[in-house]
């Protein structure tokens, strides 16, 4: 199965924790396929400097 998240999911992962990270921790364990798309990856740039 292939996933999209929302930006807003990745945003939570990574400052909360939580339902968005176990969520991440699934495609970890390889349950689904995560796909980016350049929109989202653009969105998120900010964050993965940090």
């Amino acid at each position: 199965m292939r996933v999209v998240l929302d930006t807003n999911v990745y945003v939570s992962a990574l400052n909360y924790g939580g339902t968005p990270e176990q969520i991440l921790d699934f495609h970890t364990d390889e349950r689904f396929e995560l796909c980016l798309s350049p929109v989202i990856i653009e969105e998120l740039e900010p964050w993965l400097r940090k």
